[in-house]
């Protein structure tokens, strides 16, 4: 607790997208007078920012990580797993992840290292009992859900006016590319695949992953590059939120991102480029046992993946009954999760909160 009587929360965050994740919770609870927020990086940016969240509108002070420790703090909110020294002084550690990738990267023993873990959904908890890190029972397990997918579920995003502001050809469907991180299908075949997708009567639109952006991560312009094979009905998004581009996309294209994940929302076709060197490196966490890739098509080539896509958008409901299995049993009653992390964070800060909770 602040000099001031307040409650003092700090979050922090790698990459701009971890903040969008839970953009939507910090904008309820900003109003309120009762709360001070400080906000850690460890990450300068690319576009000559001193600090992560100089690119978001949030109240409160901006801290380095590395001096983050220096204070105390009633709750760390982190979608990242953290060492110790961020925030040794926190009374209260909050796990709240930040997606749900085929990779399972949350599968991590230092789960144990927070008090309450924001659960995305059933999946994600089974995963955590069936690698022996958590029990089923857990009492630090909250059911929460993805916050940042409430405005997709409720239908809250205005997809035509999105595709004005793309000058998107309305009479064309709408493909959205969108690579994951390190080793993605970006860095293999995902130029060429650019390539003969602007080939064809689609829009395309290219988000690609916080990382490839971020040359120390990356050592290639990756940006760069896609701009130099992105002509006609290709747009490139620059963005940091995906959520309403995945509203406003016909079919998905991704390897082994969260988005992919997260589209099932949509109930429209996803398709996954083949990334072995990915599936090497992360084989002992990567599901293939329960939904994975099996809610898509998974080819091999640019070429494979043209043809693939000219077949889904065809019959574009042909694993529907799949894809609506597997949203149901990743994602924890979308269209709510904001208001119940809301509610979760005033319950373990023990403050009535500000608006009425959502029911569990």
């Amino acid at each position: 607790m602040g000099e001031n009587g307040n409650k003092r929360i700090l979050f922090h965050a790698a990459l701009p997208h971890h903040f969008v994740f839970f953009q939507p919770v910090y904008e309820r609870l900003a109003e309120d007078a009762r709360l001070d927020w400080f906000w850690s990086s460890n990450f300068l940016g690319w576009q000559l920012k001193k600090h992560l969240f100089d690119l978001f509108p949030v109240k409160g002070k901006k801290v380095a990580s590395f001096a983050a420790g220096a204070r105390r703090y009633d709750l760390l909110l982190s979608p990242v797993y953290l060492k110790w020294d961020v925030a040794p002084r926190a009374r209260r550690r909050v796990q709240i992840f930040h997606g749900v990738a085929i990779t399972n990267c949350f599968l991590k023993p230092a789960i144990n290292d927070y008090d309450r873990f924001f659960m995305i959904g059933p999946y994600m908890v089974r995963r955590f009992v069936a690698k022996g890190l958590l029990r089923e029972d857990d009492p630090r397990i909250e059911m929460v859900g993805m916050p940042k997918l409430d405005k997709l579920a409720n239908g809250e995003i205005d997809t035509a006016a999105l595709g004005r502001e793309l000058a998107l050809d309305p009479a064309l469907p709408v493909v959205l590319y969108a690579p994951s991180g390190t080793h993605s299908s970006i860095e293999g075949e995902g130029l060429e695949l650019i390539e003969r997708l602007r080939q064809m009567p689609i829009n395309l639109l290219v988000k690609l992953h916080d990382k490839s952006r971020d040359f120390r991560r990356t050592f290639a312009d990756w940006l760069g590059r896609v701009k130099k094979v992105s002509t006609g009905q290709v747009r490139i998004l620059e963005g940091f939120d995906i959520v309403p581009y995945l509203a406003l996309a016909d079919a998905l294209i991704s390897d082994f991102s969260s988005a992919a994940n997260e589209f099932l929302l949509r109930d429209r076709p996803i398709l996954f480029l083949d990334t072995p060197d990915k599936y090497e490196i992360n084989r002992e966490r990567w599901d293939t046992e329960v939904w994975g890739q099996k809610i898509g098509v998974t080819v091999k080539t640019a070429e494979e993946l043209a043809r693939a896509l000219e077949r889904e958008l065809a019959e574009p409901t042909r694993l529907s009954d799949l894809r609506r299995r597997a949203a149901a049993d990743i994602f924890y009653k979308p269209g709510t999760a904001t208001a119940r992390a809301a509610g979760k964070i005033y319950e373990i800060l023990e403050l009535e909160p500000a608006r009425a909770p959502v029911e569990a």
